[in-house]
């Protein structure tokens, strides 16, 4: 309702019983009660449009960063696969990045024991020793090339049959790696500044780089090498070192170390240099 409509309602109403100024006081307030909401609306519109687009744009970018952070070999996995597969690697500490492919990642994810998980892991090793072939060629930064080099003998050690000299060669470049990387002398040191990091929020880029911090901490678990306890069924750093022994050494540790292994090299590839070196080096 507009002014020149109160206006005839006023003519309309003259000299009738009715108190013209009480209503017409009434008639205003209903038209500015009105005119807000109509005000108010047109905001609302606007505001829910603005915020649409928005969070639209903030979809968009969060669906492409989340695409560039995840391997090649997820791109397939629902979402809560994908978070399942992070939660895997951190309680074998095996590395699923790259490889193998993802129809084999999502059997790992659906094993019944971790028996059958390893016999799964076992059934795909053609594929995964061809995918560290084509993955090791990527790391090309000058100083990460003799832990390179290492790894592809150990591969290749590996494909001949050696388990065991394969397993214990790449528990050495494991160690080398954060030595050098991550200037820590400890490895217990580089286990609490992992699982620390992984407690902080990281940004989506963050994301591989955060998923083999999980699965390294795992290998680097306490043991006891007196007492041989406790005793590692997957593949464990300090157990490859300093005991020769089942159900440690084994094929599947041996494979699963190298997956581990190439894929810390890879991201340690794409990283700062020094990016994550502490303060002050660690305690022997």
């Amino acid at each position: 309702m507009d002014f020149e409509q109160i206006a005839r309602f006023l003519r309309e109403f003259r000299g009738t019983r009715f108190d013209i100024v009480e209503h017409a006081q009434r008639v205003l307030a209903d038209a500015a009660t009105e005119n807000a909401l109509r005000t108010a609306r047109k905001v609302l519109r606007e505001t829910s449009s603005a915020l649409l687009q928005d969070a639209l744009k903030a979809s968009q970018y969060f669906a492409e960063a989340f695409h560039a952070a995840i391997p090649d070999n997820w791109r397939e996995l629902t979402n809560p696969q994908v978070f399942a597969a992070v939660d895997l690697m951190g309680r074998t500490g095996w590395s699923l990045l790259w490889t193998p492919p993802a129809a084999t990642v999502v059997e790992l994810l659906e094993a019944p024991s971790p028996e059958v998980r390893r016999e799964i892991l076992l059934s795909a090793e053609p594929r995964i020793l061809f995918d560290l072939d084509r993955l090791l060629v990527r790391v090309d930064e000058p100083s990460l090339l003799p832990l390179r080099d290492a790894t592809a003998e150990s591969l290749e050690t590996y494909r001949s049959g050696y388990f065991s000299a394969s397993q214990a060669l790449t528990a050495s470049i494991l160690s080398s790696t954060l030595h050098e990387h991550l200037r820590e002398k400890s490895h217990g040191k580089v286990r609490k500044r992992f699982l620390e990091a992984n407690e902080k929020e990281a940004s989506i880029r963050e994301f591989r780089w955060v998923a083999v911090q999980l699965a390294v901490s795992k290998v680097l678990e306490e043991y006891h090498p007196v007492t041989g306890r406790p005793e590692r069924s997957d593949f464990n750093r300090n157990a490859s070192a300093h005991r020769v022994k089942e159900p440690q050494y084994r094929q599947v540790n041996a494979l699963s170390a190298l997956m581990l292994v190439t894929s810390l090299l890879l991201e340690l590839n794409e990283r700062p240099a020094n990016v994550d070196q502490p303060e002050a080096d660690g305690a022997a």
